[in-house]
């Protein structure tokens, strides 16, 4: 008996058996049975297209899909046949395809974001935008996940990390863009060198502007110079770097930042820098002109800036400092306070007019105001620095400049404050910082006499540490000028804490000797003068150990010259100057020294001209220190005159006579 053919419902059955467990070749089988049976059968159709595409079988899949029209059945698989396109390549078609879609579910938007050639740029935009909402406008914005694949997009991670001053994970992300940089583009046919190292410049300035933030300045100016030596296209990036560079430089290599300066001065950067770097190198430009002493163009720059940055602090310290550098110390002390700006009259200075940026005029006033010797306004300034004032180093030093001033009420005021505001906001400062304060606070008073005024503070720093010996002997100090019957009983609860101490672990190598030697002007006469006298015997042994081991020292021999013979006897003339010596020839005369002297035209004498030279024997030398018989006739020879210059002698007439 022939069995009886499976009904479609038990087909679909074994094709939701076969589909959950994944057989696919099984399901398409299946499938097939049902569209034998019911060829307009959209599920079956369905089921058939998503078992071909399971099985990689796109396009037969395409061909089903695209067959359906004609063989009478109504569906639409769109996304089937986007997906069909864009795993054969064709991710146009499958883009029109997925565009043809009205309302995108979200399997196909996930689709269309793998399909779309720009994906990964939006998703690059969308990171550079966060990361400059976090580094220009101080916004904290929400984790995305955004990818980190594309050294693009590692790089927006990276300034989105230098926008939360975590400088440490931003270095490591920009390395990890620059490998990825390298890795991506430097196999790539289609990208020249031009252009990668465009790319790779990029990264390379955002990282040396890391190591710049982290003190590495050599590491930060080669990566500058290797970018500037490429000699990139793009303006913004040299002119970025080119900043940078001025910056290291400072007051040194001026004729460096000169050349660089240019970059950032061109008409096109208004359109491809963000309004803080663009007024950042104004004012890098204006601090240039102040270092090479272009003082008249650094003038005229800053009246530029104080119209166009009316909030900066920066035109009015730059305007100080140029008076300043012209000795004008009380007129840029007026320009920082606001005097003869034309300020409102509701603003008595500048700081009062901006507050959010008086920190720094303050200070700059502070240092003109001790330029000057005037202490007091100094401190006065110093103490109007609300963010500051409370600070442990500006505590030290207002107390050190009041000090100096002898205005100790002043100096305890401040170290008062200084205690009350650190208690009032242990939330920000340590424990151990709070108590570090109350203690100077106490050695001062104690050192200036102000033992009354200790006390509280002394009970308090008790009560925090009552096992702390130091405090407590501070304390009955302070106690025993005010009231000495409770230094008493502090005494005795000091003496207890004494013998409870463990011995066990203190010291056992001291010297008790020396240790009551060592007592200050309170200790007994005695000790003193028994530390006098046996200081006197050591330092008097001392004394003679140093000269019997000097006499027992052995002398070095002196040196003898290399010529030296003993065999024969030292010259005894050699202590008189050569001059003086008996064998002292004087100095050689330098041959035909005379030749070319006297008047022109004169002839050589005739002995000289016409006698051959004759080899002389050596004329026996005369004692030393004696003259020579023909010193005499040393001089230079006599001219005579030719026989032709003579005069012609005429014979005399004889008289005549008779």
């Amino acid at each position: 008996m022939a069995t009886a053919a499976p009904t479609i419902p038990q087909l679909f059955t074994e094709l939701d058996r076969f589909g959950k467990d994944r057989n696919f070749e099984k399901a398409l089988k299946i499938a097939n049975k049902i569209l034998q049976e019911k060829p307009d059968d959209k599920e079956a159709y369905h089921c058939k297209v998503v078992c071909l595409i399971h099985q990689s079988c796109f396009r037969e899949a395409l061909d089903v899909i695209n067959s359906a029209p004609k063989k009478g059945v109504d569906i639409e698989l769109q996304f089937e046949k986007a997906y069909s396109l864009y795993r054969l390549n064709k991710t146009q078609e499958a883009l029109n395809t997925l565009n043809a879609i009205e309302e995108l579910k979200e399997h196909e938007k996930e689709l269309k974001a793998q399909v779309d050639d720009y994906g990964d740029e939006r998703e690059t935009n969308l990171a550079a935008v966060i990361a400059g909402a976090a580094q220009w406008k101080g916004m904290k914005m929400d984790e995305l996940g955004l990818r980190e694949d594309t050294y693009e997009l590692c790089y927006n991670s990276a300034c989105l990390l230098l926008g939360e001053n975590d400088i440490e994970a931003a270095e490591g992300k920009l390395k990890k863009a620059e490998e990825l940089c390298e890795k991506s583009l430097r196999d790539d046919p289609d990208i020249g060198e031009e252009e990668f190292e465009a790319e790779m410049g990029i990264v390379r300035v955002q990282l040396a502007y890391v190591y710049q933030l982290q003190g590495k300045n050599d590491e930060a100016q080669k990566l500058y110079n290797q970018v500037l030596k490429s000699k990139p296209n793009d303006l913004a990036l040299a002119a970025v770097a080119s900043n940078n560079v001025i910056t290291l430089n400072k007051d040194r290599d001026v004729f460096d930042s000169k050349k660089k300066v240019k970059a950032t001065t061109a008409d096109e950067l208004a359109h491809k820098l963000t309004a803080s770097q663009q007024q950042t190198m104004t004012f890098n430009r204006c601090l240039l002109n102040f270092h090479t002493n272009q003082l008249e163009a650094c003038r005229n720059l800053t009246s530029t800036l104080e119209a166009k940055y009316p909030e900066s602090d920066f035109p009015c310290l730059m305007r100080a400092s140029l008076l300043h550098r012209e000795k004008q110390s009380a007129k840029a002390v007026e320009v920082l306070k606001g005097l003869g700006l034309g300020l409102g009259l509701g603003c008595r200075n500048y700081a009062e007019c901006h507050e959010d940026s008086a920190m720094n005029v303050k200070l700059t006033l502070v240092q003109l105001y001790l330029a000057q010797g005037n202490i007091g306004e100094a401190c006065s300034t110093l103490r109007s620095v609300k963010d500051l004032a409370y600070k442990p180093g500006v505590v030290s030093a207002l107390v050190t400049l009041y000090s100096h001033i002898g205005d100790v009420s002043a100096a305890v005021d401040i170290l008062d404050e200084a205690v009350e505001h650190a208690q009032k906001n242990k939330d920000t400062m340590r424990q151990s910082e709070v108590l570090s304060l109350m203690r100077e606070n106490v050695s001062y008073k104690l050192q200036h006499g102000r033992a009354k005024e200790a006390v509280d503070m002394l009970e308090k720093l008790h009560k925090e540490d009552p096992t702390d010996v130091k405090t407590l002997a501070q304390l009955i100090k302070a106690y025993s000028c005010v009231n000495p019957k409770k230094a008493e009983s502090y005494q005795n609860s000091f003496s207890e804490k004494l013998t409870s101490l463990d011995t066990s672990s203190q010291d056992t190598t001291l010297d008790v000797d020396a240790l009551e030697l060592s007592l200050s002007a309170s200790g007994s006469r005695y000790g003193r003068t028994k530390a006098k006298q046996e200081a006197d015997v050591e330092m008097e042994d001392l004394r003679q150990e140093i000269i019997m081991k000097r006499r027992k020292r052995k002398r070095k021999r002196g040196k003898l010259p290399k010529n030296y013979n003993p065999d024969v006897d030292p010259d005894p003339e050699r202590w008189i100057p050569k001059r003086e010596r008996s064998y002292y020839k004087g100095k050689r005369q330098k041959k035909g020294a005379s030749v070319g002297k006297g008047t022109q035209g004169a002839a050589a004498p005739a002995e000289a001209s016409s006698s051959p030279k004759t080899s002389r024997s050596p004329k026996p030398a005369s004692p030393p220190g004696t003259p020579s018989a023909g010193g005499a006739s040393a001089n230079a020879p006599r001219q005579h005159q030719p026989q032709a210059a003579r005069k012609k002698q005429r014979p005399k007439k004889k008289k005549g006579g008779w």
